[in-house]
């Protein structure tokens, strides 16, 4: 598994609980890649995440986006779960 992979990874579980808000499911790994469904309030889905020269390289549906490590959890987020007035409508969600 390549060195930058282990570093997203510890990086995911480090924030476990957005992890958590995401759905996630079906997770698997190889030695540059990480794939898994999620079930978000924006987005439900397979998303995968392969490491490129530049960075990781995101694919969530039709969209792909770089990141770096410190911006990959906020561009998941971002797409997946955070909605306008997320505050709201987890709220809505709730009650």
């Amino acid at each position: 598994m390549e060195k930058e992979l282990r570093t997203l990874l510890v990086r995911l579980l480090k924030d476990e609980v957005t992890m958590q808000s995401w759905g996630i499911t079906n997770i698997k790994i190889d030695n540059s890649s990480l794939k898994f469904d999620v079930s978000g309030m924006k987005y439900i889905g397979t998303v995968s995440i392969c490491v490129d020269n530049c960075g990781y390289k995101i694919h969530i549906g039709t969209k792909s986006f770089l990141a770096s490590i410190d911006n990959v959890i906020s561009i998941l987020d971002n797409e997946i779960e955070r909605t306008e007035n997320y505050i709201s409508d987890l709220s809505k969600m709730i009650y």
